[in-house]
């Protein structure tokens, strides 16, 4: 088959919105189908590429790796301020007229892949085109792409929509996307908030673990007690709380214990952390690190006696998966949904869930006791059901079936003459 995967972001950033197209675009070519991947350029200052989307191009293209077009990356005009009141009330009623009228809250990024539109679908014909929610422009640029094509589309919801569509436009903006021919989601959880406003089964793909997070055997020793925290923070008052918890437990440590802990994190919130960090005032060492390549991650992760992060009960965390097949203990604080305990529960892996500080001492506790034990003990962990290439089979099938069913109904040109016929005949 021919698939065209449409993504906000382009796969050499580092975010899970990107990651998660790039590899199942990624896994599609090496299952032997032909891939495009459209995004916009990674640097604003870099050219775009599809103008080099050419029918001799495609027949002597090598498609055992996808085909990157890149379209060029707008710049969104910002929204008119009239006063704190009044510039709140133009930015809401904007949002809303984009979300069911326009082309979404980035209508200037779909603009800019309009040019590339022609070319895919004359160059390239897609069967089926896939596009992941991280914002409604990104299914609306796909959804565009396949009406045009004759093709159906596949609805992926990365996302919570709940989180991400205010309340009273989530139907409505549920219905502009009512033709996808399926619909997946990167979690349980999300489905189940989503099958109410779109109305339809969905299916979990959960986002595959990197052979770069899974770790074997024991970790040898290490000089440092490893407390690493990882993703975003977004500005949540339970990062001020998890470092005061911290804090307490290293105080009740003895001083030569003291010298061997070590505070980390890796990730793009590494700012915010710092300024925290700062404030908690941790009698202990720190590493704090911005974005890191999938294999010094891995490394960072596997590397700690206890990994953590900020649960957010709003969405599933995705990194939960790679962060157990670091066979390193993994605290979620202050919680996590049942879905990602049965996940932990599956896999063989450990999830504490750390509400206070009481938890959070008990789970260092425990992972001390590991980790200064002889020889270090490891987590096992069978996550093999969840690799990238389990997950991409399970999406193949699903595009496979949406073309198969689209190949029983008429095309949609077809169903325009035989309208303008019946039409015709009646009158």
């Amino acid at each position: 088959m021919k698939a065209l995967l449409v993504n906000s972001q382009h796969p050499d950033a580092s975010h899970i919105g990107a990651v998660r197209a790039a590899r199942f675009a990624a896994g599609l070519a090496h299952r032997g189908h032909k891939v495009v991947l459209l995004t916009p350029v990674f640097d604003r200052d870099q050219s775009a590429n599809w103008r080099h989307f050419e029918k001799e191009l495609l027949l002597r293209r090598d498609w055992s790796e996808p085909m990157l077009v890149t379209h060029p990356m707008p710049i969104d005009g910002a929204t008119p301020r009239k006063g704190r009141r009044a510039g709140a009330v133009i930015r809401k009623a904007t949002t809303a007229t984009a979300l069911v009228f326009g082309n979404g809250t980035a209508a200037a990024r779909v603009a800019a892949s309009r040019p590339v539109w022609r070319p895919l679908i004359e160059g390239f014909r897609p069967d089926i085109v896939w596009s992941t929610f991280g914002d409604t422009s990104n299914l609306i640029a796909a959804r565009s792409i396949a009406r045009l094509a004759d093709a159906p589309w596949i609805m992926d919801l990365k996302d919570n929509w709940e989180a991400f569509v205010p309340c009273g436009l989530r139907r409505i903006v549920a219905w502009r996307f009512r033709d996808a021919s399926r619909v997946t989601s990167n979690a349980d959880y999300h489905a189940r908030s989503a099958v109410r406003w779109h109305r339809r089964p969905i299916t979990t793909i959960y986002s595959g673990v990197a052979p770069e997070m899974i770790a074997s055997g024991d970790r040898g020793g290490t000089e440092k007690f490893r407390i690493t925290l990882v993703g975003g923070t977004r500005g949540s008052p339970d990062l001020p709380r998890l470092l005061s918890d911290l804090q307490q437990w290293i105080e009740r440590r003895p001083n030569d214990e003291r010298a061997k802990i070590m505070f980390c994190y890796a990730g793009g919130s590494a700012d915010e952390v710092t300024a925290a960090v700062r404030d908690a005032r941790l009698t202990c060492a720190i590493d704090i690190q911005k974005y890191l390549s999938l294999t010094d991650l891995g490394r960072f992760c596997q590397e700690a006696a206890l990994n953590c992060y900020l649960w957010d009960k709003t969405t599933f965390h995705h990194k939960l998966l790679e962060l157990l097949a670091c066979r390193r203990p993994v605290v979620a604080y202050p919680g996590e949904h049942e879905e990602s305990v049965a996940l932990a529960r599956m896999v063989g892996g450990s999830l504490c869930l750390c509400a206070d500080s009481i938890d959070v001492a008990a789970a260092l506790d425990d992972a001390w006791k590991s980790w200064a034990g002889a020889p270090r003990r490891s987590v096992s962990i069978e996550v093999d059901a969840f690799s990238w290439d389990m997950m991409t089979a399970r999406l193949e099938t699903l595009m496979l079936e949406a073309i198969d069913e689209r190949s029983m109904v008429p095309s949609r040109g077809d169903r325009v003459e035989r309208r303008r016929h019946e039409r015709v005949e009646f009158f």
